[in-house]
């Protein structure tokens, strides 16, 4: 009976252990949607990650004309013992329409320390089409690009920190209804 109640409760330990340690699901998204049309429409962001060590750093503009933004993130937190990290997942879609005389901008810097992956496809007009894959399984390692280009421009992208892209379609999140008045007549 003793030997039943010691391996019940060792089993348990490790079972909560192992819960812990792959802590699975997101522990929490930002769906982002963001559109402007005008003179200098911008999009600009950050997530940062483990006190610096992994972050995305991005900038989308034009001197005139249309900025769209679609962008999901899955944020997860793990802890092992005495360590604690966190993974992200960024998965984007932008759109930039300079207009006659602008050029489309978009610059991006990733930054990890461990496990990471950047994943983008760029449309350039009508003609031009680029794909990147990078990342390494363990490691540090910076990924930064500058696309800047006279014409329409959408780039498709998705970046791990300290997990592999996901490569998902970004979603639109809902919009708001406008509050209601509970309590009137």
């Amino acid at each position: 009976m003793k030997a039943l109640a010691l391996t019940t409760i060792l089993g348990l330990l490790l079972t909560a252990t192992t819960a812990l340690a792959f802590d699975f699901g997101p522990d929490g998204t930002i769906d982002t949607y963001f559109y402007a049309d005008g003179i200098m429409p911008y999009f600009h962001d950050a997530l940062v990650l483990n006190d610096g060590d992994d972050y995305v750093i991005e900038k989308v503009w034009t001197g005139w004309g249309e900025v769209f933004v679609v962008q999901n993130i899955d944020l997860e937190n793990h802890k092992l013992f005495c360590t604690e990290w966190a993974d992200a997942n960024v998965d984007k879609y932008i759109e930039v329409d300079p207009g006659f005389f602008g050029s489309a901008h978009v610059d991006k810097t990733v930054v990890w320390d461990g496990l990471g992956q950047v994943f983008r496809e760029a449309w350039l007009g009508d003609n031009i089409y680029s794909v990147i894959d990078a990342g390494v399984i363990y490691g540090d390692a910076m990924f930064v690009e500058n696309i800047d280009y006279k014409g329409d421009l959408a780039v498709y992208q998705s970046v791990g920190l300290n997990r592999g892209a996901t490569c998902d379609d970004p979603e639109m999140p809902e919009p708001l209804t406008p509050p209601v008045c509970g309590w009137c007549i």
